[in-house]
Order: structure tokens, then C-alpha cells, then sequence
């Protein structure tokens, strides 16, 4: 079986490296393009020209992988080649007729940037070293107001009261 694999968005091929030898050692085949991020008039057509093409061209049956914004490509690329399956991994799903932009136009995920800033240099304000980005971010998830159960939905969307 070949697996392609697709990466998302400040990724390159290398993010897929660990995996491959691991596919690689139970007998699959796989291959993983760089694809052209760098490139703002690169969009998911010329990502799935980049996908066919790292593909040996007598490749059967093959199962692509889409991570994050690789979830626009792998339909394209679906339809070019003879898949077994598409495996959208955190992958975003396409929207039919919509563009990226058009899709996401209206997301919002809460985060306000400033108030994260200003926790992480109050850890490195108290005279210690600045703490890795991985301590200073979960530092910063881990002050961040948590819902209270009277603000969660049930399953039917209505609120709970207590």
C-alpha cells in the first residue's frame, strides 16, 4: 500500500519523517511533497499538482493523509489519482464553492493575543531566565479562565442552570 502523505499549513515533508520509517519498516511505500507554502499565489490546485507529482506514477490504491490545511488538497488530489481512502488527520474539510478566506471569514477561536503576552513576561520579570515557548505557553493555558460547569451546554444546546 502507498501512503501519501500531505502536510498542513508552517509545515514542510520532514514533519512526516518519523512516520514514513515507521510505514516503511511494515512494508508500505510512502512519499511526502514539500509543498509551495512560500508561494501566495499557490493555492490547493498547485499543492495537488505537487502531491501527484512526488507519487510513483504506478502507485494502486493509495492512502492519502491531510493534516490541517491539507484537508483542501486531498479531495484534488482523490480525483486525479485511484485512492483507497482519504484520512483527513485535524484536517479542515472543504466547503464546496467556498474559498479558504470565505469559509474561515467569520472563526473565532477566543484567543486575544495581548492578554497571552502579558502573562508570559511577568514569568521572565521575576529576575528567573525566560522559561522554553512550551513552559511559557502552558503557563499561559494554564491561567486562562476555565468555563464553570453553569456555563456549559447539554446535549440539546440549551443551557444548564443550577
Amino acid at each position: 500500500m502507498h501512503f501519501a502523505l500531505v502536510h498542513g499549513a508552517y509545515h514542510g515533508a520532514w514533519c512526516w519523517d518519523q512516520l514514513r520509517q515507521e510505514l516503511e519498516r511494515d512494508g508500505h511505500a510512502t512519499s511526502a511533497a514539500d509543498l509551495p507554502c512560500e508561494d501566495p499565489e499557490a493555492g490547493a490546485e498547485r499543492y495537488a499538482d505537487e502531491v501527484v507529482h512526488a507519487m510513483p506514477k504506478t502507485a494502486d490504491g493509495v492512502v492519502l493523509v491531510g493534516h490541517s490545511l491539507a484537508g483542501l488538497t486531498i479531495p484534488i488530489v482523490a480525483g486525479r489519482v485511484r485512492t483507497a481512502m482519504s484520512v483527513y488527520l485535524c484536517a479542515m474539510l472543504p466547503v464546496p464553492g467556498l474559498s479558504f478566506d470565505a469559509q474561515h471569514a467569520d472563526l473565532s477561536t477566543g484567543f486575544e493575543l495581548r492578554k497571552a503576552r502579558s502573562r508570559i513576561p511577568t514569568v521572565a520579570s521575576r529576575g528567573r531566565s525566560p522559561l522554553p515557548l512550551r513552559s511559557s505557553f502552558t503557563t499561559a493555558i494554564r491561567k486562562s479562565p476555565r468555563p464553570r460547569p453553569n456555563d456549559c451546554a447539554n446535549s440539546t444546546g440549551a443551557r444548564r442552570r443550577r
